[in-house]
């Protein structure tokens, strides 16, 4: 149950940075995450990636 709620909120934070909305360090906390040092560490098993190469990744395929 907790990693169906931190998948949901790891979604909501990566479609508010995607849309503009929130930056990196705003995002993990307006969906519930205490701190970025603690969305990075559930993010990462996740995504395969920290959140900041995960967000350039994006950042450079919406650039080309």
């Amino acid at each position: 149950m907790v990693s169906d709620i931190n998948r949901l909120c790891i979604k909501k934070a990566k479609q508010l940075v995607r849309e503009g909305g929130r930056n990196l360090s705003e995002a993990p906390q307006s969906v519930g995450f205490p701190s970025l040092h603690y969305f990075s560490k559930i993010f990462k098993p996740y995504e395969q990636k920290s959140p900041t190469e995960y967000f350039a990744t994006i950042k450079s395929k919406l650039e080309i």
